[in-house]
């Protein structure tokens, strides 16, 4: 059974260091988006936002 964790251990930290990293950008992203107010340009804000929930659950479901 030890080496079966061994064998995982490496697969499990970059996964961890992954999704850490993934969700610190998709919160800098969501910050960024809602603080910073910029000119309007091509699609509305809805269109951005249902994008990010889509991005979000579909990276729910992959794991």
């Amino acid at each position: 059974m030890q080496s079966v964790s061994a064998t995982a251990a490496p697969f499990f930290l970059v996964a961890g260091l992954w999704f850490a990293v993934f969700g610190i950008s998709l919160a800098l992203t969501c910050l960024c988006y809602c603080c910073c107010p910029r000119e309007p340009y091509g699609y509305s804000r809805t269109c951005y936002a249902i994008s990010l929930i889509f991005l979000v659950l579909f990276t729910i479901a992959a794991m």
